[in-house]
């Protein structure tokens, strides 16, 4: 909400919204089981995200005015008694005050390695302030003491607004303090101020609404973005899309529009419930949402044109957005709240499955990974020895390219192998084994050997110079053979203390310390997925490091 002084027009719309969270909450403890939409979570599940649990910030109080750059967060907090700014680098962890001495800090905004922030403690008398971390430098960028309040920050611009005769103008200076411009002099109010790189969009009310403008450093001129009879407020902006809220005159709820810069072609993201505190970065759109009747952090997707909850703990406010990271203020109590984040990464085809609410006979599910084995892949599997000899599956199903031929073709990684789909060969040799094997094998163990007579412990193929004995061409001939697993690549030879060999499609494996004393196949599908970085590595053997 608004908090600097404003006129009985938008004070009544204020009052419309502390009714309209009102009529929220009292129906939502009605019954909170009207608002769940089923069609919504399925499509919650079929996102490309997921959601990776980030830092809580240590208990801070009456936490506001939240700012997030990069993988850094900063915010205004009371926990000393007097409001302060404080700072958490995400990447290492660290959490801190900017500043060693106390004084009346407020309202801070960050971009890169700098941050603003309003100082003093009479509201009459205070100043913006800019710390540099990079440089460890702090310089003044007002005047002088004046009623200054929410600076914003870019890459270039600090904006603030700041009361001159008896109204709000916004002041626009470079980072190093050299005056821009004075914005909204022929507006009644103005506030808000938002900046990204040489732009600057703010609320300015013009008498009978309340309206989003934008000022182009560059060519030195005003745009108004919106002039509707509606009052569209707390706007945000990233690249070339701004996003606000809009309170329609005629009452109801509010809404979150955004739209292009320089074209009028808005979106409404959503609607029929309380909203709140818009924020932006690149494509991705977050804001305060109370759509079960209490406070969570909903985001949109501009290029997707997804909706999906981002924390439903039901005391998330005044979220921001910075790359992938989203940052709101969690808790109800003022007294002890904290900051909390969540990072936006990329869904991969490792990702655990929930387990399915009704069975499929078409689909079999692995508690023991977490995924489902399907269709064609699932009689494949089960046909040729299911997890004593493939292993179990590591993703889901997923389309790649077949870089020999171009073609689409859908996959699945097993801890031993990875399966293929070819759509457009014969109908026997669709379903196939990858070549993981050749992908593996280290050159300099694939020289071709003598060729040698074939008898019953021993094999040679002319194909590839190379021969299977013993062990391992008993075991090639009764689990598949050359169908499944492909020509032999290499001879034997040993590899991380074991006896290996490679095949096209696979490697042989025989440990003479297991207790077995079997020969299996070796997890080629985890290493595969190891190096893509979509699985962890393996835990570093110690066992053998000494003082």
């Amino acid at each position: 909400m608004t908090v600097f002084t404003l006129d009985g027009r938008i004070q009544s719309v204020l009052f419309a919204t502390v009714l309209a969270t009102f009529a929220v909450l009292l129906s939502a403890t009605v019954s909170l089981a009207e608002d769940e939409d089923p069609a919504e979570e399925e499509e919650q599940e079929e996102l490309p995200y997921r959601l990776v649990p980030g830092l809580t910030s240590s208990t801070g109080t009456e936490i506001r005015s939240l700012s997030a750059t990069g993988q850094l967060i900063v915010w205004e907090d009371h926990r000393d008694g007097e409001p302060d700014i404080y700072l958490f680098d995400t990447n290492d962890g660290y959490e801190s005050r900017i500043a060693s001495e106390d004084a009346f800090r407020r309202s801070p905004s960050v971009s890169a390695s700098a941050i603003v922030w309003i100082e003093g403690e009479d509201a009459d008398e205070r100043v913006v302030q800019l710390m540099d971390l990079a440089e460890d430098a702090e310089a003044q960028l007002s005047d002088g003491p004046a009623r200054v309040d929410r600076p914003a920050i870019s890459s270039e611009l600090v904006a603030w607004q700041e009361r001159i005769d008896d109204r709000w103008v916004i002041q626009v200076v470079s980072r190093n303090g050299e005056y821009v411009a004075t914005l909204g002099e022929d507006l009644l109010n103005s506030g808000r101020p938002a900046a990204d790189e040489r732009r600057i969009v703010w609320q300015g009310f013009d008498g009978e609404s309340w309206n989003i403008y934008q000022y182009d450093a560059d060519a030195d001129q005003i745009e108004s973005l919106t002039n509707g009879p509606d009052d569209d407020q707390s706007p945000a902006i990233s690249g070339d899309h701004v996003v606000f809220v809009r309170h329609a005159t005629e009452g109801g709820h509010p809404e979150i529009i955004a739209r292009p810069i320089g074209d009028s072609d808005e979106r409404t993201l959503v609607t029929g419930h309380f909203v709140q505190q818009p924020s932006i970065h690149d494509s991705v759109v977050v804001w305060e949402d109370w759509r079960s009747g209490l406070p969570d952090v909903y985001a949109y997707d501009l290029d997707t044109d997804e909706t999906f909850a981002i924390a439903r703990s039901q005391e998330a406010y005044t979220p921001v957005v910075s790359g992938s990271l989203v940052a709101w203020v969690g808790g109800n109590d003022p007294a002890a709240q904290r900051v909390q984040t969540m990072d936006i990464q990329e869904r991969l085809p490792t990702d655990p499955q929930e387990p399915p609410a009704v069975p499929s006979p078409d689909q079999l599910y692995i508690p023991e990974t977490q995924h489902f084995v399907s269709g064609g892949f699932k009689s494949f599997w089960q046909a040729n020895g299911g997890p004593q000899i493939l292993g179990y599956p590591l993703t889901t199903e997923f389309a790649e390219t077949d870089p020999d031929t171009g073609e689409e073709i859908v996959v699945q990684y097993f801890e031993r192998v990875k399966l293929e789909f070819h759509p457009n060969a014969p109908e026997d040799n669709r379903i196939r084994l990858a070549l993981l094997g050749e992908e593996a094998a280290p050159h300099a163990q694939m020289e071709p050997v003598e060729p040698f007579e074939n008898d019953e412990v021993r094999r040679f193929f002319p194909e590839t110079g190379h021969g299977i004995s013993y062990g391992f061409k008993e075991f090639w001939e009764e689990n598949g053979g050359l169908e499944l697993f492909g020509f032999p690549i290499t001879s034997e030879f040993t590899e991380n203390g074991r006896t290996v060999q490679y095949f096209q499609r696979a490697r042989f494996e025989f440990d003479p310390e297991s207790e077995t004393g079997e020969v299996s196949l070796g997890l080629l599908g985890r290493e595969e997925l190891q190096d893509r970085g979509w699985l962890p590595p393996p835990p570093v053997d110690t066992t053998q490091i000494f003082e």
